[in-house]
């Protein structure tokens, strides 16, 4: 009876620990669901939500993304104003100084493990060698994704959205260009 209660006593510490405080992360990562919302309208294409929003060590940007150590995240990114117009692409690069997104190349094979977008209950699509997740194979206007981000290596990642009018995939475009910091599962 001694042993059980002291057994009691142990398994609530160490829940109160993993609760309380997310840096022992003892049982392993969360799966973090940020949303970020983005607005379409005559002026452009503005972020103008995130709900980890001032998280992040190296931008204050609005839609820029923490994923702390260990964990994983599904980020809902939502298009709000102008209803013909949808997201069409998301690019990932690999963070140092702002680079030009259309040039870049080396997106490794770890890069593209590291995120995906899954949309409905089957349809996966992972970045390509230049880091793209192209959503303009999609059935439809894409109003709402997902992407996923498994945070396997640390690593800053910018990211570029382009929200477009209609179907189309290059014309009459909107893109941004804010970061994730991804702290790694190691």
């Amino acid at each position: 009876m001694k042993y059980a209660k002291l057994l009691i006593v142990a398994l609530v510490l160490v829940l109160v620990l993993y609760v309380l405080d997310d840096r022992f992360r003892i049982f392993g990562g969360r799966v973090i669901t940020p949303v970020v919302t983005l607005t379409i309208s005559a002026q452009g294409l503005d972020f103008t939500g995130n709900t980890r929003s001032g998280l992040c060590n190296t931008s204050t940007h609005l839609a820029c993304l923490r994923i702390p150590n260990k964990d994983t995240a599904r980020i809902n990114y939502r298009l709000v104003g102008r209803p013909s117009w949808g997201f069409t692409r998301i690019q990932l690069v690999h963070s140092g100084p702002k680079l030009d997104f259309g040039d870049q190349t080396g997106f490794t094979q770890d890069m593209k493990d590291d995120f995906y977008v899954k949309y409905g209950n089957e349809k996966i699509i992972v970045p390509d060698e230049n880091g793209i997740i192209d959503l303009t194979d999609l059935p439809d206007i894409v109003r709402n994704f997902v992407l996923t981000d498994n945070n396997v290596y640390e690593q800053t990642y910018r990211y570029q959205i382009q929200v477009c009018k209609g179907p189309n995939k290059d014309v009459d475009c909107e893109p941004s260009d804010p970061k994730i910091e991804n702290e790694g599962n190691k």
